[in-house]
């Protein structure tokens, strides 16, 4: 298919962009029709040199350049240049140029090509977009400002369509050379490469394939020419037969134009401006179509952020015009104000036709006025870019307010300033509020700094921000140190205190603890530091707020207290073994003559004496020992699941011969039911009998004692209620607060005929309150009686896992050693022991009761624990055990000493058993037998 006249004009004039055909010296031979609009559509540049067109800013430079330009491009080289050329409009515009060779069949250069973009393509619109938004000023005013000059410069010609249907306007001088030598024109077609120009049959076979085609689609002329140009199309247009569409449009109605994807050879997709004419022959008959794609993507996104960016713009404005807490206004470079929003109306209450005209400094006070404010504050930001500062204005009606103000320049596309920018906000509020602030500040501070203790504050992640001045007499270090308190921590405390108040700073919970802080001077004092958590309405930490308080006085004073504590216990220990040590012979020795003699009443009368005043002697020992143990909190309950019933019945019976002997009437009710009960038997017995000695003591023949036990709710939870009730002296109602502390006792004579130490009740309220319960008292005065109610919870649990005792049986005889220092004890324990029939051997320090234990080797071992001589019971028994020969022996522990501690020391010492003195002789022969037993396993 060969080209004809009317295809080449077409072909050319559809080009959107500057087209010339020179020849090799630079005479204009052709011109297309875009380019005939740039020159008026004169058409007097044809046949002229280039250079000589009415359309160079600087004709001189222009002739110059464009006489290198077509040297060397006749010499076979393409050229690229950038020029400015004159417009309709006479602004100058710069243009892109590229001048190529065109070659004849034979290679002989006979053209130069000219083409030149700049005018309408997309470069231009993207550096005008570039321009416009690079240079709005940060805010409303800029942007109205530069889209007015977008709006006038920004202007894409789309003239394809009347490009195709006029005729190539040239004068005859070039018709004539196109109808004479259209392979010339051919040739300059085929040169063009930012348009694919092709041809394709009536059926859509490319037919032929310029270079610019190559270029946009991937495909060589070999790879294109005899396919289908449907191959250009991505699969949903071939799915709706898009290619043949088109053909049928042209061939309709002589030309077909769109915009649409097509596709590369490598498969990238791009946006497509298509132009498809109809090519008749002389006769008048369709004989294939003309083709010119264009690759418009870059184009297509420019217009597309073109007006992604006035609708942006548009956005903004309605959105800051309708702004109220904001004074948005402009003013032109001698102050006058020429735009105004409604936040400006709100703010000073100037309506819009009020202010704009006016000088902007109506607007400032009369001292600012003075001093030329205004005129500074454009000057600034002319200066600088823009303008910030904070302070007074005045509104319509004279008030005052606080502001806060930013001033802008405005300027054109030529970077000449046209104006100002401003925008104002009334800060009044903040300013009141930061005064309050500071004020409160002032307060805090001098509040903190008169209290005595170290106060400080930190941020939500732990940084220290504020310190009292308490804080710097403390350690001596200068305002303005930068360590925080945990810097000053004694080097043995610092890594607890930072993990633990690392964990309130994660898990927000309060900080408290007791470390060592350095001191000015040089020691370390014992500081209390604590910390809390200060929370928004959100509950989101905002600040610490902690105080330091030198506790070093109070903590030696502990330190002594314990101290002191500590001797007492050790004291009141050693006292009790004292007082028991001479208690030991005097009940052997009454066991020992209640054997020997012949029963004689007086006699028996007088050893009974003795008993009970040993038992007395015993009992005054240990109240003091246990009231010493419970205001330490040193006695371990034993607790187990008992009949409450059964044990108040059978403490009650236990005092019912003393009760009759003195001529007083017991009185016992309990219930049918039985109340089951989860506590210490022990010390229950214990608090029940000593009420029962209570009003044993203080109530004189004929009286009446009253003891009953009942169930009780209190506080939702099951009590079991023992009261024991009495007509003895009664109680002074001034007493009974103070009735169950320890040493307090009610008046007595001067003969303190009812005797004690006051220690039973102390008891009764300790062992109470270590099982949950309580103890009170009631008495209507002095000889009216008293009621004394312990209440005790009726708690469920597991008994303890308890060996079964062994079976009791006759004690066989043994051979026996007794080792104490106290003579008389051992001589009265051994006369008991033989006149059992058992074999005694004594010794009376722990070296000699070794080598006795070693030399005779007996069954059973007594040994008392503070021996003289360097060697304690603890030794005797731990040298028995290590020794084969005798480790096997039954060891029994005789000690004055009966804490708990004393006994676990005895057992793992190596002693089987451990009694207290003076031992009962029924336990004397409870470890007799466990010997025996031990001796026949």
């Amino acid at each position: 298919m060969r080209y004809n006249q009317h295809t080449f004009k077409s072909l050319i004039d559809c080009l959107e962009h500057f087209v010339l055909l020179l020849k090799l010296d630079g005479t204009v031979s052709a011109i297309n029709t875009f380019a005939a609009d740039i020159l008026g559509k004169e058409k007097k540049g044809i046949g002229n040199p280039v250079w000589a067109l009415h359309l160079w800013k600087d004709v001189t430079a222009s002739e110059k350049n464009w006489i290198t330009v077509c040297q060397i491009a006749a010499q076979g080289t393409k050229i690229k240049f950038t020029d400015e050329i004159k417009q309709l409009d006479n602004n100058f515009s710069s243009i892109n140029f590229k001048v190529s060779p065109i070659k004849d069949d034979s290679g002989t250069i006979v053209f130069l090509l000219v083409e030149g973009e700049g005018i309408s393509n997309f470069e231009l619109v993207e550096q005008k977009n570039i321009t416009t938004s690079s240079s709005r000023l940060p805010g409303y005013f800029s942007t109205i400002v530069k889209s007015a000059t977008t709006e006038a410069d920004i202007k894409t010609r789309k003239d394809l369509t009347s490009a195709l249907v006029d005729v190539l306007k040239t004068d005859q001088q070039f018709n004539s050379w196109l109808l004479d030598s259209e392979n010339r024109f051919r040739l300059m077609v085929e040169s063009i490469e930012d348009y694919a120009m092709f041809m394709v049959d009536l059926d859509g076979f490319i037919t032929s394939w310029n270079r610019g085609a190559e270029r946009l689609t991937g495909y060589a002329d070999v790879e294109a020419i005899g396919r289908h140009f449907s191959m250009l199309y991505p699969k949903e247009a071939l799915d709706k037969d898009h290619a043949i569409h088109e053909l049928m449009m042209a061939q309709t109605h002589g030309r077909y134009e769109e915009e649409g994807i097509r596709v590369r050879k490598n498969g990238t997709h791009y946006h497509a401006q298509i132009i498809v004419w109809r090519i008749d022959n002389n006769e008048g008959n369709t004989v294939g179509y003309a083709k010119i794609t264009r690759d418009v993507s870059a184009l297509k996104q420019a217009q597309q952020r073109e007006a992604q960016l006035f609708e942006s713009e548009n956005r903004f404005r309605l959105m800051v015009e309708s702004i109220d807490d904001y004074a948005m206004f402009m003013v032109d470079t001698k102050g006058v104000i020429t735009s105004w929003n409604r936040g400006a109306e709100r703010l000073t209450g100037y309506s819009e036709s009020e202010a704009v005209g006016q000088p902007f400094s109506i607007l400032y006070p009369k001292n600012e006025l003075l001093e030329e404010h205004a005129i500074y504050e454009l000057t600034m930001a002319r200066k600088n870019g823009h303008h910030e500062e904070e302070g007074v204005r005045v509104r319509k009606d004279g008030s005052i307010y606080n502001a806060q103000i930013i001033v802008w320049p405005v300027e054109d596309k030529t970077g000449d300033v046209v104006g100002f920018a401003k925008i104002t906000r009334d800060i009044t509020k903040r300013k009141a509020a930061e005064r309050a602030l500071k004020e409160s500040e002032a307060k805090f501070r001098t509040m903190t700094d008169a209290m005595p203790q170290m106060v400080w504050s930190a941020l939500p992640d732990g940084k220290q921000d504020y310190i009292n001045q308490q804080w710097f007499h403390f350690t001596g270090v200068d305002h303005g140190a930068s360590k925080s308190w945990l810097d000053f921590i004694h080097s043995d405390d610092e890594p607890l205190v930072r993990e633990v108040w690392y964990y309130s700073l994660m898990s927000g919970n309060n900080f408290e603890g007791q470390f060592r802080l350095l001191h000015v001077s040089g020691s370390y004092r014992w500081t209390l530091g604590r910390a809390l958590a200060v929370r928004n309405e959100q509950g989101k930490i905002t600040r610490w707020m902690g105080t330091l308080t030198d506790i070093h006085e109070q903590k030696r004073a502990e330190t002594a207290l314990y101290e002191s504590a500590r001797r007492k216990d050790e004291y009141l220990a050693m006292l009790a073994h004292e007082l028991r040590n001479p208690l030991a012979p005097i009940r052997n020795s009454t066991e020992l003559l209640r054997r020997l003699c012949k029963p004689d009443d007086t006699i028996i009368g007088g050893l009974e004496v003795i008993d009970r005043q040993v038992v007395h002697m015993t009992r005054l020992i240990d109240d003091l020992l246990d009231v010493a143990r419970i205001s330490r909190g040193k006695i371990e309950l034993r607790k187990e699941n008992f009949e409450l019933r059964e044990l108040v019945n059978c403490t009650a019976s236990d005092f019912k011969a003393d009760y009759e002997n003195k001529g007083i009437n017991l009185s016992i009710v309990v219930p049918e039911k039985s109340i089951q009960i989860y506590a210490d038997r022990t010390r229950i017995a214990q608090a029940i009998g000593n009420l029962l000695h209570n009003a044993l003591k203080f109530t004189e023949s004929p009286g009446q004692v009253f003891v009953s036990l009942t169930e009780e709710t209190l506080n939702g939870k099951p009590f079991g209620v023992v009261k024991v009730k009495d007509t003895g002296i009664g109680i002074d109602p001034n007493l009974l607060e103070q009735l169950f502390e320890p040493f307090v006792q009610g008046d007595q004579d001067l003969a303190r005929s009812k005797g004690g130490l006051g220690l039973g009740l102390a008891l009764i309220k300790g062992f109470a309150n270590l099982h949950g319960g309580n103890v009170h008292a009631k008495s209507s005065g002095p000889g009216c009686g008293a009621e004394f109610v312990f209440q005790v919870p009726l708690l469920s649990g597991t008994n303890p896992v308890r060996e079964s005792a062994p079976a009791q049986v006759m004690a066989m005889q043994l051979s026996v050693v007794l080792i104490d220092d106290n003579r008389d004890m051992v001589e009265t324990l051994a006369a008991l022991l033989s006149l059992d029939g058992h074999e005694v051997k004594c010794a009376y320090d722990g070296e000699s009761g070794l080598q006795l234990i070693k030399m005779i080797k007996p069954n059973l071992i007594f040994c008392d624990i503070g021996l003289p001589g360097g060697c304690d019971g603890y030794a005797v028994a731990r040298s028995v055990r290590e020794d084969p020969l005798v480790n096997h022996i039954f060891m029994v522990a005789l000690s004055g000493y009966g804490q708990e501690k004393d006994k676990k020391l005895a057992l793992e010492s190596g002693f089987d058993e451990h009694l207290l003195k003076p031992v009962d002789f029924s336990g004397l022969t409870t470890m007799i037998n466990a010997a025996a037993n031990s001796l026949r396993r």
